[in-house]
């Protein structure tokens, strides 16, 4: 999908409305007025209304109507720029001082908030650091991550004790990497259950929990990405069927 609106374009506004109000009953004329506060491309409008399919609440109640973005099309407008965002992110170990916008830090998180879990446990807690000292004093007990010092703000992933927590909490952790990359900040995991318990006295952490790790986030110092990666051939680590058997 493509806008011919101002720049920077708000299309990514866009589809957090489409996100929102996936499956939430609203009248078109307010989904409409939505769209066009932040895009002011007819085009855009249009197109995006010929993805949604308007149905009624309820047969013949007579009740608002509501707009749901059916399966097909919600993937076509969104799958590209997930991949593009595994394909590009690169860990970021520095970054300059800006001041991440307060929206973007609360989608990082909200992304890891909607993250699945085993049983929908949600066995986690993040904690959101942006004071400068505390930062200071988390790259240095972060014997791995000093550069945590650097950035504007870092958020601490707190798990319970569980059979499942590390795969619950790591999935979240990949969640906010690619969100805030999505929004081009940069980050990286620091650390790991085991490895960065000091920062528990200073953050006000239960002795029962584990530290899973940090994400410092921030702007990259120099330019980086571009999807150039060193990774194997993909026939090395992919086969159909059976286990060796090239996948073409």
């Amino acid at each position: 999908m493509n806008c011919t609106c101002w720049s920077p374009c708000p299309c990514s506004t866009i589809r957090l409305i489409l996100q929102a109000f996936t499956g939430a009953r609203l009248s078109t004329q307010v989904f409409h007025a939505c769209i066009v506060s932040v895009c002011p491309s007819t085009l855009l409008s249009e197109q995006i209304a010929s993805a949604c399919e308007v149905r009624a609440a309820g047969a013949g109640s007579g009740g608002p109507r509501s707009l749901r973005v059916p399966d097909k099309e919600y993937a076509q407008m969104t799958s590209l720029d997930a991949f593009e965002a595994i394909r590009t992110v690169l860990a970021v170990r520095q970054f300059r001082n800006d001041p991440i916008p307060d929206e973007v830090v609360r989608q990082v998180v909200e992304s890891a908030h909607l993250t699945a879990s085993a049983s929908n446990a949600q066995p986690w807690h993040f904690l959101v650091v942006q004071n400068a000292e505390t930062l200071k004093q988390l790259g240095q007990l972060a014997t791995t991550g000093p550069y945590i010092a650097q950035a504007p703000l870092a958020i601490v992933v707190v798990i319970d004790r569980t059979p499942l927590s590390v795969s619950d909490g790591s999935r979240a952790i990949q969640s906010m990497i690619l969100t805030a990359w999505s929004h081009g900040v940069a980050s990286n995991w620091v650390g790991f259950v085991g490895h960065i318990d000091a920062v528990k006295p200073i953050l006000g952490i239960p002795d029962e929990k584990d530290v899973l790790g940090i994400v410092p986030l921030g702007y990259a110092v120099r330019q980086v990405g571009a999807g150039k990666k060193k990774r194997k051939p993909l026939g090395e680590v992919v086969s159909r069927e059976r286990f060796g058997q090239p996948y073409h």
